[in-house]
């Protein structure tokens, strides 16, 4: 409709501008001050700390732009959430909102092509798995595209960014990726009390063995110095205080694992 029947292809996309990466969310300061509004009034009950805590894990981290610094919580869950923590004496379950959960049967239409009568996976399936099996890709967003092109990496790529599935991402871990980080759930098991930062590194099985001790000393210095760094991170370090942080090396020859070693 923007190319015939109006004028609106003379409009002016502002969504992705810095100056207005916050319009659409609520700021960590909007939501606190939301909590504390309703504890002050004594109809919130549980603490702030654990309430926000759990709001941090669930429904913040979202960025609009690409050079943003203000990461925002998603405004319906806050409500939804606040709803329910007052209707049931601070407990909130199920903590999504089943009025705005995806159906991602949806998306099954997003991965196949009609051919032939047919239907067969297109790209995008290709696409997915990277993105789940990387946690993140990186990528263009696309302001606009036509549906026949949505099979295009950075269409489909830019489509489940506006769906919320996707987000700008920051450096983790002191500049750096870990390759598997667990942490407990604080907010929702506080009694859980050890986290672990796990670094894995590959040695070919084309290596001749002989060579293979000093291949896997090599590795795992490599791999000791990474942890300490990842180790360092301030929100990390936030986010588990009081917790043993555990830093594991593991080393593969091959499909054989040949070193198991705290760092």
């Amino acid at each position: 409709m923007d190319d015939v029947t109006s004028g609106f292809n003379i409009g002016d996309n502002l969504s992705l501008l810095p100056a207005f990466e916050a319009v659409l969310g609520f700021t960590e300061q909007e939501v606190l001050e939301l909590l504390h509004y309703y504890k002050a009034e004594n109809a919130l009950e549980g603490d702030v700390d654990q309430h926000i805590a759990l709001m941090r894990e669930w429904y913040n981290h979202y960025r609009f732009s690409k050079k943003g610094q203000t990461s925002v919580y998603n405004t319906d869950m806050v409500l939804y959430y606040v709803k329910n923590a007052l209707r049931n004496h601070g407990d909130v379950e199920p903590l999504i909102d089943q009025n705005i959960k995806i159906d991602y049967s949806k998306l099954r239409h997003l991965l196949l092509v009609n051919q032939n009568y047919r239907q067969r996976l297109n790209g995008n399936f290709d696409l997915l798995r990277e993105i789940t099996q990387q946690e993140g890709i990186a990528s263009q967003v696309v302001q606009s595209f036509p549906l026949e092109r949505l099979s295009a990496r950075e269409n489909f790529i830019s489509l489940l960014y506006y769906f919320g599935l996707l987000t700008h991402s920051e450096s983790e871990l002191n500049k750096g990726y870990c390759d598997i980080l667990l942490e407990p759930f604080s907010a929702k098991y506080p009694e859980i009390q050890h986290a672990f930062l796990i670094e894995l590194k590959y040695i070919p099985g084309s290596l001749p063995e002989a060579d293979l001790p000093q291949a896997t000393e090599k590795a795992k210095n490599a791999a000791a110095a990474q942890l300490i760094q990842y180790s360092q991170d301030a929100a990390l370090q936030q986010r588990n205080t009081g917790k043993t942080l555990h830093r594991l090396v593991l080393v593969y020859y091959g499909w054989e694992l040949v070193l198991s070693e705290g760092a």
